[in-house]
């Protein structure tokens, strides 16, 4: 029974983590961490200035600032992980090998 529980505990994680969408938050996680408080500040001072904006319901100004962070923050972060980390992962990988090549070997037949 407990086999069997893990199992599909195992297979729901994979599920929920394992995904496009998840793999996707995960690369640019960092990324939106850092930069989703200069886009709050430079839509926020814009919004502010705006009549349209300030009309709106608080709880709307909230969630107009919040999509608009949102949006901007997960763009900007997809442009660095394709432009800056995945280049520097790949070199990165490409040094590592050659400094510490690792030795290719097959593995032992099973007795």
């Amino acid at each position: 029974m407990g086999l069997r529980l893990n199992a599909m505990f195992c297979r729901l994680v994979d599920a929920v983590f394992g995904n496009r969408v998840a793999m996707f938050m995960a690369d640019t996680s960092y990324a939106v961490y850092l930069f989703h408080g200069v886009f709050l500040s430079l839509l926020g001072g814009r919004l502010a200035a705006s009549g349209w904006f300030l009309e709106r319901a608080p709880m709307e100004r909230v969630a107009v600032l919040f999509v608009a962070v949102g949006l901007c923050s997960y763009a900007f972060a997809w442009v660095l992980h394709r432009a800056v980390e995945r280049p520097f992962i790949h070199l990165g990988r490409q040094v590592g090998d050659r400094l510490f090549p690792v030795e290719r070997r097959r593995a032992a037949p099973v007795a």
